[in-house]
């Protein structure tokens, strides 16, 4: 997972070649006014947009192997006091929940009368606690709360607290992801159509549901694998993909957002599978060679 810097969209492209990789396929649904992801973005470990629960995921582990489910992550504080499970994910703070947000070194957390506690990821205790505003530095956790709220948690320096992240999944191995993005929906599953809209929330009649141009993520013979469709509808999609082997795969957005894009091909220049234009993006999923991504 490749994710431009928050609130901003960049051509796959670009994510491609920031990442060293060789190829990369958009990623999952955003508000388009503020380039944000609405639904889960999990980088390196760190869930940076919450999930919605209910839509199709695909995941990667350490290795590169790929998962496809329907967990549904969440962040648990865990200290002497017990644990507590963090209501949100993001900047803007609520007096009424427990708020987590990833830093980016550029975005302001906090507010009057809230206490923030900053740790680094891996860390078993709080970095710094603050109250009132302040900018978190890149990747680090941020867990904003009301005291009065939630007083059992520790709102100093130094006291014991651990983060982990609680997938509640079962459909897969979810515990070892590292990366992951939720889109949907399911196309399919052990080499079969498996759409369910319903499950996943999806309205047939509204415009994503549509026939467009539209972009996946599978798998064939265990290897991840890029999938673009021309034009048609998930269903045809999803038949287009059964058809050709392909084992599991969940749709990305689609429509002006559905990208496929090959680094090198001829005179080593980059190429779009599609044909015509696509909108800049907030996130893709890029490949990487494994050497190159040891070294990042």
């Amino acid at each position: 997972m490749v994710s431009a810097p928050l609130g901003r969209s960049l051509a796959v492209a670009e994510l491609v070649k920031s990442a060293g990789g060789v190829a990369g396929v958009n990623g999952g649904y955003f508000d388009p006014r503020s380039s944000l992801p609405v639904d889960l973005v999990a980088v390196g470990g760190l869930m940076t947009a919450a999930s919605l629960e209910k839509r199709a995921t695909v995941g990667f582990t350490a290795g590169g192997e790929a998962l496809f489910g329907y967990p549904r992550p969440r962040y648990v504080l865990s200290g002497p006091f017990g644990s507590v499970t963090v209501n949100s994910v993001r900047a803007t703070p609520s007096a009424a929940l427990l708020t987590a947000f990833v830093g980016d070194g550029k975005t302001v957390v906090g507010g009057t009368g809230l206490t923030t506690l900053l740790l680094a990821p891996g860390s078993a205790s709080v970095t710094r606690a603050l109250t009132g505003q302040i900018t978190p530095p890149a990747r680090t956790l941020a867990f904003t709360f009301d005291p009065t709220r939630f007083p059992a948690l520790p709102r100093e320096a130094g006291a014991p607290l651990t983060v982990t992240l609680n997938w509640q999944a079962t459909d897969a191995p979810w515990e070892n992801a590292v990366d992951a993005l939720s889109a949907g929906p399911l196309l399919v599953q052990g080499g079969r159509v498996a759409l369910d809209p319903r499950r996943e929330g999806f309205n047939t009649a509204a415009g994503v549901w549509r026939p467009t141009r539209q972009s996946a993520l599978g798998t064939v013979n265990g290897q991840p694998t890029i999938a673009y469709f021309e034009y048609g509808t998930p269903e045809a999609f999803a038949a287009a993909l059964a058809g050709a082997g392909v084992r599991d795969a969940v749709r990305m957005d689609s429509g002006s957002s559905a990208t496929a894009y090959l680094q090198g091909g001829y005179a080593g220049l980059g190429a779009y599978l599609n044909t015509v234009w696509s909108q800049p993006v907030p996130n893709a999923i890029v490949f990487v060679p494994r050497g190159v991504a040891g070294q990042k």
